[in-house]
């Protein structure tokens, strides 16, 4: 008999993983305060992967539990931790009704990489193209873009909330539902205001 993964300890790397998430949001919130935009809005990008890591890790469960998944297939699916684009749009397949036409243009948008190059381009100085005549690229991100960004996750863990109080449970892992609760929701209610 193949051997499986461990399913208590995938569901405490996802709590781990969602706990990263909700830390990172508040964080990236308190830069933006503070005007440090571009810092915001990379940690907030990192925020959404978090999230696409707790997603991931609960088809990982899910598939091992109800698919019995053996060791050797949970391994690729865990590749997957390691692909930041995929992490980016995985949360909005995966955690969201995924009925709204913006939804698509924006998953197209992830699937391209266009979040990971505005991410990249958040947080490092380099040159535009592959080569040294390029122009000097400096990080600069406008507060609106940062906004944006921040409301895509606050939306879509506001969403997840929602969902798991109106069916008592969303994941498959042991431990992440009860975080989601009413008072972190009225937290993301808050930041949903200021960020407005």
């Amino acid at each position: 008999m193949a051997r499986k993964p461990n399913c208590k300890k995938l569901s405490e790397l996802q709590y781990h993983a969602f706990r990263n998430c909700i830390r990172l949001h508040k964080q990236s919130l308190f830069l933006l305060q503070n005007r440090e935009n571009e810092t915001a809005y990379f940690i907030s990008v990192i925020a959404l992967e978090e999230c696409g890591k707790t997603a991931i890790l609960d088809e990982i469960i899910w598939n091992t539990r109800v698919n019995e998944m053996d060791y050797r297939s949970a391994t690729r699916w865990w590749k997957w931790i390691f692909d930041h684009k995929l992490k980016q749009r995985f949360p909005i397949s995966h955690l969201t009704k995924f009925d709204v036409p913006k939804l698509t243009r924006l998953y197209t948008s992830m699937q391209r990489g266009d979040l990971e190059r505005k991410k990249q381009n958040a947080l490092y100085v380099g040159l535009s193209g592959r080569d040294i005549r390029g122009r000097i690229l400096v990080p600069e991100v406008k507060r609106p873009a940062v906004k944006r960004q921040m409301r895509l996750l606050n939306d879509l863990l506001i969403e997840v909330i929602e969902r798991k109080l109106e069916f008592d449970g969303l994941f498959d892992g042991d431990f992440v539902d009860k975080m989601l609760n009413r008072r972190l929701l009225k937290e993301l209610q808050a930041i949903k205001s200021e960020i407005s």
